[in-house]
């Protein structure tokens, strides 16, 4: 459970950080952020506007509470369902851009006072400066890096106050299921296709450890953070007993009827299942991943949680930090 630890860790670091936060704003009124591409930005008080370059930094700001602070967000806004539910006005602000391109003349007319960017846009940096734009660049793609993401967002938007209930939620979610297995299932991770294998240092591969599974390629895979293609072999080597799969790709059908995996264990079981995204990813970096690390627990080891109690969990959660009845369900 040594993951499982140190995301606890990393929480309880982010309430002292809140803390001294809070403390410094109240004192002198401004304060420094390190962004994660370690620039140093001043403010002389929290943003009252801001615009998203992307989705992971567009949701948890509506998390946080601040949908009415955002004038502009990324491209294609309209195709997520839990901006539709939990914050309608945003489908009407400038498209902004995306992860490889962002519009900076329609950002300076939107005029926020800090845009959140992925570091893959960092030269779009000096054109907004130029502009007195604050910039803050964000790369979440790891558990640890996703705590501070939101940590920082919750620092510029001054809503510390929501980031720690919601690290408080989230620790006090892991703690009433989750249990250390002393036998972990073994886990493969699909993306796109059936041999887009996730790295060992994705947030997927983080999130199975968290969920008390063993990832088949932990190893073959370690330090690798994108996805890689491997062959049948390799996957018929592993063996793995369940098999996950990003949303958007192949089917479930497309798993258990192809010829060539047919003596997988996960295939005779039937044990192939597609991450919920009906609302938004689980697998990915956002605050309702904490969600997926529940639902896969209760797929691997359904005796300790039911499918009944990870939705009661999920209605909460979306009612308590996006405000509106999500209704899901899941079979049992």
């Amino acid at each position: 459970m040594k993951k499982m630890m140190k995301m606890l860790t990393i929480l309880c670091l982010c309430f002292s950080l809140v803390a001294c936060g809070n403390s410094q704003t109240e004192t002198t009124g401004s304060f420094t952020i390190e962004d994660q591409a370690g620039r140093e930005i001043t403010f002389e008080e929290p943003a009252e506007t801001a615009a998203s370059g992307y989705y992971i930094a567009t949701t948890t700001l509506i998390g946080l509470g601040c949908e009415d602070a955002l004038v502009g967000v990324e491209m294609k806004a309209d195709t997520r369902k839990i901006y539709s539910e939990a914050a309608p006005q945003v489908l009407d602000l400038p498209a902004l851009g995306n992860k490889k391109s962002f519009n900076v003349e329609e950002c300076a007319a939107a005029d926020p006072d800090v845009v959140f960017l992925p570091v893959s846009l960092k030269d779009y940096v000096d054109q907004l400066e130029d502009l007195d734009i604050k910039v803050i660049l964000l790369n979440p793609e790891t558990e640890e890096s996703y705590v501070e993401a939101v940590e920082i967002i919750a620092k510029v938007m001054g809503k510390e106050d929501i980031s720690e209930k919601y690290f408080s939620y989230r620790e006090e979610l892991l703690k009433k299921y989750i249990k250390e297995q002393d036998e972990k299932q073994s886990v493969y991770f699909a993306g796109s296709n059936i041999l887009e294998a996730a790295g060992s240092d994705m947030f997927q591969s983080e999130l199975i450890s968290d969920a008390q599974g063993s990832y088949v390629f932990e190893d073959s895979l370690k330090e690798i953070s994108t996805w890689q293609t491997i062959n049948v072999e390799e996957l018929i080597k592993a063996d793995p007993a369940y098999i996950f799969i990003e949303q958007g790709g192949i089917t479930i059908d497309d798993v258990l009827n192809d010829p060539a995996l047919s003596e997988l264990t996960a295939v005779k079981n039937n044990q192939v299942y597609i991450f919920p995204s009906d609302l938004e990813t689980w697998d990915t970096p956002n605050l309702s991943s904490c969600l997926g690390t529940l639902w896969m627990y209760a797929i691997l080891y359904p005796e300790a949680v039911s499918m009944e109690d990870v939705a009661k969990e999920a209605n909460a959660f979306y009612q308590q930090f996006y405000d509106f009845d999500a209704a899901i369900a899941f079979e049992s």
